[in-house]
C-alpha cells in the first residue's frame, strides 16, 4: 500500500513529465499508479479497465492476459444501445495473439467477432473452460474446486483462476485457492447483524448485478420480512431493476440523493415502484432510523443500487454502532 508522500510525489512526476498535454484528473490518476508500480519494481499488475474498456485510460497498457466478465445494457448513453455495441467497446481491451477470457456465457456474436478482428486468443466459458458443480475445468485441463468467495459470482471466480493459469504468475494450488476463498469485496453483498436484523449492501446498480442480488436473496431467505433500502442513478434501467426484485421485497424504502445530480429523485422512484409498496422516503439518516424502529429479529434490510448510497449507509451505520448500536 502507497504512502500518502509517495503518492503525492508520483502526480507531482506526471504533473512535470506532462508539459503542454491536457488530462483528466482520471489519466492523471492513472498515470501516477503505472508510475508508483514500476518505482515499486511489481511482479504483477491486476488492472481494472473503467467504462466500456476501449477508451479507457487504462487501456493504454498492451495487457498480457485480458478478462471481459459479462457483456449488460449499462452507460448507455456512452457505449451505445444494445449488447453488440457494447461488446465492441469492451472487446478494445484484448490484445493480438494474447489470450482474452470471456466469463459471459450468452456472448452476443459482436463480442466474439470482435476479439477474432483483433487477433486475441479467446478463451470462452463453456467452450475452452467450463464451471460445473463448483469445480472448474481449465484449458490446461486442470481440474480445481472453485472457492466460495464471499460476493463474487462463481463466472468471476473462474475467470481470475483461469487469468491465473494462461499468465503463468502462479498455480492453482490448495494455498492459493485457501487464500481466493477468504475473498471478501467491501459492498458485494456485504452483511452485518444488528441488534439481531440481518444488513446487505450491495452496490448492484444495473439489472444484471440486480440478478444476482435477488438470486442471493433466495438462497438465504429466512423467516421475517425483507426490506429495501434503495437509490439509483437517473441514466439506470431503472424499471427493469424494480422488475428484477418482483416479490422479493415486503418494502421498498427510498433514499434521496439532492447532493447528486444525476440521481433519481424519491418522488420519481416512488412512481415507479407505487406508492402502496413504499415504507419511507428522505434522506438516508431519516429512513435507517425509522426501519430501527420497525425491523424485529430475523429481518433483513438489503441496501442497494447505487455506489454513493451504499457507501453512506456504511459510514452512518458503522458511527451508530460504534456510538451505542449492538453489533
Amino acid at each position: 500500500e502507497a504512502e500518502d508522500a509517495e503518492i503525492g510525489a508520483a502526480f507531482e512526476h506526471i504533473e512535470a513529465a506532462r508539459g503542454d498535454v491536457s488530462l483528466t484528473y482520471f489519466e492523471s490518476a492513472t498515470l501516477a499508479a503505472l508510475w508508483l508500480f514500476r518505482q515499486r519494481k511489481v511482479d504483477v499488475q491486476v488492472l481494472e479497465v473503467g467504462l466500456g474498456g476501449r477508451l479507457d485510460a487504462v487501456n493504454i497498457l498492451d495487457a498480457d492476459v485480458s478478462v471481459i466478465t459479462s457483456i449488460g445494457l449499462d452507460h448507455l448513453d456512452w457505449l451505445g444501445p444494445d449488447r453488440a455495441s457494447i461488446s465492441r467497446e469492451k472487446a478494445g481491451i484484448a490484445r493480438q495473439n494474447r489470450p482474452c477470457i470471456v466469463a459471459e456465457s450468452d456472448p452476443p456474436d459482436a463480442l466474439l467477432a470482435a476479439l477474432n478482428d483483433r487477433g486475441a486468443e479467446t478463451l470462452l466459458i463453456n467452450r475452452d473452460w467450463h464451471i460445473d458443480d463448483r469445480q472448474l475445468q481449465t484449458v490446461g485441463g486442470q481440474n480445481a474446486p472453485l472457492p466460495a468467495a464471499s460476493g463474487l459470482l462463481p463466472s468471476n471466480i473462474g475467470a481470475a483462476m483461469q487469468a491465473l493459469e494462461v499468465s503463468e504468475c502462479g498455480d492453482l494450488s490448495e494455498a492459493v485457492l485457501a487464500q481466493m476463498a477468504g475473498v471478501q469485496l467491501l459492498g458485494r453483498l456485504s452483511q452485518r447483524m444488528i441488534n439481531g436484523v440481518e444488513y446487505v449492501f450491495d452496490v448492484a446498480h444495473n439489472t444484471e448485478s440486480v440478478n444476482a442480488l435477488v438470486r442471493h436473496l433466495a438462497e438465504t431467505a429466512g423467516f421475517g420480512a425483507t426490506r429495501a433500502v434503495f437509490a439509483v442513478m437517473g441514466d439506470k434501467p431503472i424499471h427493469d431493476m424494480i422488475s428484477a426484485c418482483d416479490g422479493v421485497f415486503d418494502e421498498w424504502n427510498v433514499v434521496d440523493l439532492p447532493q447528486v445530480p444525476r440521481a433519481q429523485s424519491a418522488a420519481e422512484l416512488v412512481a415507479a415502484i407505487g406508492q402502496d409498496r413504499i415504507g419511507d422516503t428522505g434522506p438516508f439518516e431519516h429512513v435507517w432510523d425509522a426501519l430501527k424502529g420497525r425491523s424485529s429479529i430475523g429481518d433483513r434490510v438489503v441496501i442497494f443500487g447505487s455506489f454513493l448510497l451504499v457507501g453512506d449507509a456504511f459510514s452512518i451505520i458503522n458511527s451508530s454502532t460504534e456510538a451505542g448500536e449492538r453489533a
